[in-house]
């Protein structure tokens, strides 16, 4: 028969047999409660985490004696506070101790104190805080504190093995009954209990060995099966496996008229206080974390008879209540789900929570509670004394607490006078004072705007205040930006003047001055003039060497027409594509590179060839060029596998140019290098930034963008003092041995991906230079934010900083409003960087450059599909992406667009891409491909080639029967990404002797492995594409063979590319 069918008689005839069998004075067992307790106490001895306060004020004469007595009468009424727990065999049991006079412990050193409450406060503190010692007890305590012959402080601390919360509630309701019976010299006046802790014990642990919980775990079973393992919370600082369990109390109160509002809302369903309080607790986990799916832990009384209701000692149990909260719900909505959830839970309750873990099995963790890690609380019986203890009687609110917190977050609340006295329990270890007050304000918050808004969808209820909100609001807006504008391209043409011989150009050895510089641009300025560039006219770049590209740039510019840049190795795809795309009708490229644009039948000019202008169209005037005016055109990754192209303005490539020179000043002394390819809006700055600021321009020799060692011998032999990198590549840097010679680099510009911590602090440990973290999509004009990073830092992450000036970054949620600090929203970027939008895509524009509500009427900005969060009330920290857009190495990388591109092919009907950290750590693309035939991959590897940059082509690829699917008919990412981890051929064949065993060498000190097959994948084995330079210079150096980049892509197992080189030596 299943509990749910238990009468209270039956219990009763149950209990009445057990009693007649216990033994009084011998040892029992313990309950599960209890021995969790126990083993807690075991693993970390002398703590206070499980100490439970109270701490009343007494006004008027005490006396000390009847009180002494009073809390003797208590221990002797109650076993469990005379109880002690010991082993038995290695057995925990618990013993009832025959009663022993207790002794109340005076302090009374106070007397004309001015600081004596405060005095005493700080005493209680460390008193609340001292051991017990369970197995010599007692687990219970009393002290009173004399601020003055008619003020005291009481204090009644006890070990929470002894007590639940109705425990407590019931000792302090006898001690107002017994206290003054005791004074006038009267017996007590209460009965025996008819019950006591150890009875409970031995009915609990018997009906657990009977049949009668299988309906109940049944229950438990298939309620939190599937069920998240750990809250989602936005936490201050990283959980650790070492957590100390501090914690702070935060109080704070509900006024009556909210109270009595909220009780009616929830009796309209059916619902109760209790259930509504739950309710908007997981509205602000929810709303917080942006986890749909939630267990809060709840303790319920656990007295099942009125027998036991008397009874004194840890006989509630925690209930896991799941809830799940969906945005677009109203609250009435979640307090109907609420209802139903609770009442399930409720009547199940007879499992102890132990239990339920030990069946359920998660996954456990040092210093982390199991099945749920926050908790909720309504004490709703009386929890203030009247004034029996002396002329007035107050319960002291929590701001005495015993430091410590048991979960992550415990939010309890008191009904006190129709109103609630509410305290917010957090731990220290993961949240910061200011963020305990944020979180009680914001549930106040929600219960305001849930009882006035009742059927608004839940994540339309305000968080904020309105005085934060206008701090959040006000907190994205970087400075105003600099007065005047300096237009870049005037001020490089004004350093021919002022500093006219200083190198301004060095590419191949070769080295341009101001003024040489100044002369060729203005040539090329007149020639394109004369060829009718004029604004908006786009002009196509496509060359090797950064002098020609800075030419050409400056030129396009000072004509005022519009910069369209082409990556010279670009497949022949992209590059017709941009061209259609911008209906370019002149190109800028080199005699070299001609021979591939014989198709483009706009006008091509030869950078390499001076322009011959003849006289009678010499002088042509400028045009003038409105800030509005397109200043270039970048392509980034599209979803539809086209890439989409950026307008953006002169005003926003100017301003990003002058606020970097005022945030982090360039001058004459410096030299920078040009190692940024120009598909990249960094590029911009790199091409330009340096120049204007009267700085050398180095270029970095192709050869050289392959291998981190030779670009760390190219800075030093060139004493570059500045460079712009990707984190992946500042990593592959930063283990090149000779990096100690770049002795004068003292500033590096970080974009394009997420910069990690360790990262950040591996730079300090080899460098004497700053480090900057910058942040901004190519629709914003190159960077938004930026931070200078710090080598000391308890953040959990480098942060992207603050708005530039000029700039704007919003974190929002779905209904445009400001998210919370530490919370993460979407990030929205604005400000004088905002691109006009998508070129040829209205629609596309429409859908990202939205109307800002903050700023002034017209106003725009851009939605970056970006997670963000304010992390100490000002720096932006980078969630990652919200869709399936990633970065890697700096790209920006649509996997939908690979996606696209792979079920172009006839003989794959689908396929899914994802991003995965394989066995080294380093993120790579992973695929997944269905396919009517056997496909070789390397041939796959190769056809991805010839259509997308090798930065997109996935290092691994899989052909599958299908692909993975979640319960929702979506494609399984993770499953995807997941297979990066895995082997595609187990069987492990060894190595040929020569060539193949020299590769392997190579390929296990790159990618940090021990022991490495022939027919083993690079990509595979956690290779991507820097570390391929890698082995691509490894292997100039071992086998004296320039080896294409691109061959480690077509060849990627050491017998493949060994096989490649012996081709190569036979044709040599």
């Amino acid at each position: 028969m299943s509990s749910d069918h238990i009468s209270a008689d039956e219990r009763r005839a149950k209990l009445s047999a057990l009693l007649q069998k216990r033994i009084k004075g011998r040892a029992g067992p313990l309950s599960p409660a209890q021995q969790r307790l126990w083993f807690l106490e075991q693993l970390d001895p002398g703590q206070p985490t499980y100490h439970i306060p109270t701490v009343l004020r007494l006004k008027g004469r005490t006396d000390v004696d009847a009180l002494e007595r009073s809390i003797g009468e208590l221990i002797c009424r109650h076993e469990s506070l005379r109880t002690v727990y010991e082993l038995d065999c290695n057995i925990p049991r618990q013993r009832v101790l025959p009663f022993r006079k207790f002794n109340l412990t005076i302090v009374d050193d106070f007397d004309g104190d001015p600081d004596a409450e405060g005095k005493a406060l700080r005493l209680i503190s460390d008193n609340i805080s001292e051991p017990f010692d369970l197995e010599y007890g007692p687990p219970v305590r009393a002290s009173l504190y004399y601020l003055s012959p008619l003020h005291q402080l009481f204090v009644l601390t006890v070990h929470h093995i002894a007590v639940d919360g109705w425990s407590l509630t019931l000792l302090l309701r006898e001690l107002e009954a017994i206290y003054p019976a005791f004074v006038r010299g009267d017996p007590s006046p209460l009965p025996d209990p008819p019950l006591q802790c150890l009875d409970f014990v031995y009915w609990q642990e018997s009906a657990f060995r009977s049949s009668a919980l299988a309906t109940q775990i049944a229950f438990w079973r298939a309620e939190l099966a599937d069920a998240p393992e750990e809250i989602n919370l936005p936490t201050d600082f990283p959980h650790t496996y070492t957590a100390t369990h501090k914690g702070q109390l935060h109080r704070f109160d509900i006024e009556p008229s909210v109270v009595t509002a909220l009780r009616d809302l929830a009796h309209s369903e059916g619902a109760t206080l209790y259930m509504a309080l739950i309710a908007i607790y997981a509205i602000l986990l929810h709303r917080l974390g942006g986890q749909c799916d939630l267990v809060i832990g709840s303790p319920a009384a656990n007295r099942p008879i009125i027998e036991m209701e008397g009874m004194v000692g840890l006989c509630a149990n925690i209930l896991p209540i799941r809830l799940r909260v969906f945005g677009y719900m109203s609250f009435r909505e979640l307090l109907r789900k609420t209802r139903e959830t609770t009442l399930q839970a409720f009547q199940h309750q007879d499992v102890p929570f132990e239990r339920i873990v030990e069946y359920l099995s998660p996954m456990r963790k040092l210093g982390r509670n199991p099945i749920f890690q926050v908790l909720f609380t309504l004490q709703n019986l009386p929890r203030n004394p009247p004034a029996k203890l002396g002329t007035k009687t107050g319960r002291l609110p929590p701001v005495v607490g015993n430091g410590r917190a048991q979960f992550d977050l415990s939010l309890s609340a008191n009904e006190v006078d129709e109103g609630l006295v509410c305290s917010l329990e957090y731990s220290t270890d993961i949240f910061s004072e200011e963020s305990g007050m944020r979180m009680a304000g914001q549930f106040r918050s929600l219960m305001f705007a849930a009882t006035n808004q009742p059927i608004s969808p839940v994540l339309s209820l305000p968080l904020n205040s309105a005085a934060d909100r206008a701090r959040l609001l006000k907190a994205s807006y970087g400075p105003a930006s600099p007065l005047p504008q300096r237009c870049p391209v005037e001020a490089i043409s004004r350093l021919a003047l002022t500093h006219p011989g200083d190198v301004a150009l060095a590419s191949h050895n070769k080295l341009l001055t101001f003024a040489e510089l100044e002369s060729e641009v203005a040539k090329w300025t007149e020639w394109l003039c004369v060829s009718g560039v004029g604004p908006e006219v786009r002009v196509a770049l496509c060359a090797f060497e950064t002098r020609d590209i800075v030419v050409g740039l400056l030129a396009v510019l000072r004509a005022c027409g519009t910069y369209v840049p082409i990556d010279s190795h670009s497949t022949n795809n992209r590059v017709e594509f941009i061209l259609k795309e911008t209906n370019a009708t002149i190109l800028l490229t080199t005699t070299e590179l001609l021979d591939r644009f014989d198709w483009f039948h706009g006008r091509k000019l030869l950078l390499d060839r001076p322009p011959n202008i003849p006289d009678s169209q010499s002088h042509v005037p400028l045009a003038k060029a409105h800030e509005e005016t397109a200043a270039y055109i970048i392509f980034t990754s599209g979803s539809t596998g086209s890439p989409r192209g950026v307008v953006a303005t002169r005003r926003g490539l100017y301003n990003h140019i002058n606020v970097l020179q005022s945030m982090y000043p360039l001058n004459q002394e410096d030299s920078v290098l040009h190692l940024t390819n120009v598909s990249f809006d960094a590029s911009l700055w790199e091409l330009l930034g340096p120049l204007s600021a009267g700085a050398s321009l180095i270029s970095c020799p192709a050869f050289a963008k392959r291998s981190p060692s030779d670009i760390v011998e190219v800075v030093s032999q060139n004493r570059i003092s500045a460079i712009q990198v990707v984190p992946s590549l500042l990593r592959t840097l930063l283990d090149e041995p000779r990096l100690n010679r770049c002795q004068e680099l003292r500033r590096v510009y970080c974009g394009g991906e997420p910069l990690s911590m360790d990262l950040s602090r591996r730079f300090f440990a080899r460098l004497d230079a700053e480090l900057l973290n910058m942040y901004g999509p190519t629709e914003a004009t190159i960077d938004v934010t930026s931070w200078r990073c710090v080598l000391e830092s308890n953040l959990q992450a480098v942060p992207i900083g603050q708005p530039i000036p000029g700039a704007v970054a919003f974190l929002l949620d779905s209904n445009l409003e400001p998210v919370p600090d530490n919370v993460l929203g979407e990030i929205f970027v604005g400000g004088v960087g905002v691109a006009r939008g998508y070129l040829n895509t209205p629609s596309e524009t429409a859908n990202r450059f939205v109307p800002n509500p903050f700023g002034p009427s017209g106003s725009r900005f851009y939605r970056t599909g970006d997670w963000g969060r304010r992390c100490n009330g000002s720096e932006l920290e980078f969630g990652g992406r919200i869709d399936d857009q990633v970065k890697l190495q700096g790209n920006r990388i649509e996997l939908g667009g690979i996606e696209t591109i792979l079920k172009q092919r006839s003989d794959i009907t689908d396929a899914a891409v994802a991003l995965s950290i394989p066995l080294r750590g380093e993120p790579v693309l992973a695929a997944m491909v269905v396919s009517r035939t056997t496909i070789k991959i390397d041939e796959l590897r190769a056809y991805l080639l010839n259509r997308l940059p090798s930065v997109e082509v996935p290092a691994v690829i899989r052909l599958v029967k299908a692909l993975p699917v979640m319960p929702s008919g979506k494609i399984d990412r993770q499953a995807v990404a997941e297979s990066a981890r895995l082997t595609v051929d187990n069987s492990f064949e060894p190595l040929h002797v020569g060539d193949e065993t020299v590769l392997a060498g190579i390929w296990a000190k790159v990618l940090n492995v021990v022991e490495i097959g022939r027919h083993q994948n690079f990509f595979e084995l956690g290779g991507h594409s820097l570390l391929a330079m890698q082995v691509v210079s490894r292997m100039r150096e071992a086998f004296g063979v320039e080896v294409p980049l691109q061959q480690l892509f077509k060849t990627s197992t050491v017998a493949s590319l060994s096989a490649w080189l012996a081709d190569v030596r036979r044709n040599f």
